[in-house]
């Protein structure tokens, strides 16, 4: 990541309308070792009028155009053949700030309020900007936690790992899966009435990879995989022997979303193992679940990092009730 570049406003943030310093804003300016340049309207007698005790190099096109004309910019990332993303820059007139990002420039409007200018400088500086980009996958918000689909189409069987999934609502208790609309799982929930959601230990963690770089389309993935299942009791769909947590979910909704179609199932039947059923939370002692990096990355939980707040007090604005735990 190349290193940002801090332009700077001259009069109104960095020195007064006299031309002295502020010196709350240089400290704070001191923190960073990025390099630093001011951007001022001033001509060369303003200059000495105002810029006389700063300490960065300066740009000017003295007011031909002014910071309020987005050809500023232009003509500054021209001479100095800067991209607008290797730039930051704070600016205290409204209009120099639409200015400035009419051209791409990330710009924060300061009002005077330092610890708002300390706030953005530790976020552009410390932080990578990315915009999404087509075909360019990012994994940063993982790890996600992978269910076993499984689903029947007539005679055929089969299971597909998905990451994006979660719990929609407790009553009725729905749970969502997001099917990447190339998948032939995806085709086959189309059809289907039901679907099983299956979590696994990461002792299976083999086979969970498998069964996503593979596709049905093309094999019996129950027989390539040696895979163990049962019908499920009320939905038919087919339940992973090896689970430790599977769902039988009735088919409510489905949606397009993009490149993924989320498919919403009723949860109609739960199946737990008996070594986890006595507690409502998952007891890491016994089973280590399964979670994706990404790029097929897998890792599990460090059962030494667990830890209870339960008995901590819940603060006064808040209207929930507290959970009840079977011990």
């Amino acid at each position: 990541m190349d290193e940002k570049v801090i332009l700077i406003d001259a009069v109104g943030c960095l020195v007064n309308s006299k031309g002295k310093i502020n010196h709350k804003v240089k400290n704070l300016l001191k923190k960073f070792k990025n390099k630093k340049i001011v951007l001022t309207n001033a001509n060369d007698s303003e200059k000495r009028l105002f810029l006389k005790n700063v300490p960065y190099e300066t740009f000017s096109l003295k007011h031909s155009p002014d910071k309020k004309n987005p050809k500023y910019y232009k003509k500054f990332l021209l001479k100095y053949n800067f991209t607008p993303h290797q730039l930051i820059y704070f600016e205290h007139d409204i209009a120099a700030v639409k200015s400035a990002r009419s051209q791409g420039i990330i710009t924060h409007h300061f009002d005077g309020n330092l610890n708002k200018l300390n706030f953005f400088l530790n976020l552009v500086l410390k932080k990578e900007q990315r915009y999404p980009k087509k075909d360019k996958l990012n994994f940063h918000y993982y790890p996600h936690q992978p269910v076993i689909i499984g689903v029947k189409e007539g005679k055929k069987i089969n299971f597909m790992p998905c990451v994006w999934n979660t719990g929609l609502s407790y009553e009725p208790f729905l749970y969502g899966v997001s099917v990447r609309k190339k998948r032939y799982t995806n085709k086959m929930l189309k059809k289907a009435k039901s679907f099983s959601i299956n979590f696994m230990d990461f002792k299976n963690v083999n086979l969970t990879r498998s069964l996503g770089r593979s596709s049905g389309r093309q094999i019996n993935k129950v027989e390539k995989f040696n895979i163990n299942y049962s019908e499920g009791l009320c939905s038919g769909a087919p339940i992973l022997t090896d689970s430790y947590l599977s769902f039988e979910c009735k088919k409510k909704f489905q949606n397009t979303y993009g490149t993924h179609t989320l498919f919403v199932g009723q949860v109609e039947l739960i199946h737990v193992a008996n070594k986890i059923s006595k507690k409502s939370i998952l007891d890491i002692s016994k089973v280590s679940p399964t979670l994706y990096l990404g790029a097929d990355h897998y890792i599990s939980v460090n059962k030494k990092s667990l830890l209870s707040l339960q008995s901590l007090p819940f603060h006064h604005s808040y209207l929930g009730k507290r959970i009840k735990l079977i011990k």
